[in-house]
């Protein structure tokens, strides 16, 4: 995969920017606070329509666009090209700001060739790894930062995964809202909850079964290169 074409409008530090990316090994020279790791942020988000650091959306739009433009927005292109093809990606977050007594709405749209899909259609397209300072968070974090870490990496390459990790969490926050309801209303939606303890097990099932047969893969690559790193005098399990 390489990404040969770039262009960011209103992205992070950058009101606009086109750059041909050349292919091979690439390496940003700059000082600070110039837009190299917001530059290494519009990739990534380029894999899954989601940014490697907390926060709203909204913090990723350039300040001077909230302020002069009527409908403020950010976009973010990109020229893919893999093995036997080249595709488009386009990604665009726009804020309604009209109203002065409702906070500002995002609305956020994915096109693949020109055509709007869903976040999902980006599996396989564009396939990053980032790592960065607060990555150890894998190490030393709690088993929510790493499930949330392989949770983001598999859906870049497996599509059915990623509507499975989407459908989950919106399940769980139903049913969530249902066991609320039924402390107040006894056993008035015991079908209701059964409902969605079976939706629960069913998505969960797929997420347990793709994320174990992705560990095992991980573990793989990751058993030779330990073995290489310590001579053979250490087994990784």
């Amino acid at each position: 995969m390489h990404i040969s074409e770039l262009s960011l409008t209103n992205f992070r530090i950058y009101r606009h920017l086109e750059v041909n990316l050349p292919l091979g090994h690439l390496i940003l020279v700059g000082s600070n606070a110039q837009g190299k790791t917001s530059l290494l942020e519009a990739v990534h988000y380029l894999a899954g329509a989601n940014s490697p650091h907390k926060g709203s959306h909204r913090q990723l739009l350039h300040w001077l666009a909230m302020q002069e433009d009527p409908q403020p927005h950010l976009r973010i292109c990109a020229e893919v090209v893999l093995k036997n093809e080249t595709r488009k990606v386009d990604i665009r977050l726009q804020i309604d700001k009209n109203g002065k007594d409702r906070e500002p709405r995002m609305t956020k749209h994915v096109f693949v060739d020109g055509l709007k899909m869903n976040v999902s259609s980006l599996s396989g397209v564009v396939n990053v790894v980032m790592f960065l300072p607060q990555n150890m968070v894998l190490v030393e974090g709690s088993p929510r930062d790493r499930r949330h870490y392989l949770d983001t990496t598999i859906s870049q390459v497996d599509s059915v995964y990623a509507n499975a990790v989407r459908d989950y969490a919106k399940i769980l926050t139903q049913r969530n809202a249902l066991l609320k309801k039924l402390q107040e209303r006894q056993d008035t939606m015991l079908e209701e909850l059964e409902f969605w303890d079976e939706q629960l097990c069913e998505k969960g099932s797929v997420v347990v079964a793709r994320r174990a047969r992705a560990l095992s893969e991980i573990q793989d690559y990751a058993t030779n290169i330990h073995s290489e790193l310590t001579n053979d005098s250490e087994y990784l399990q």
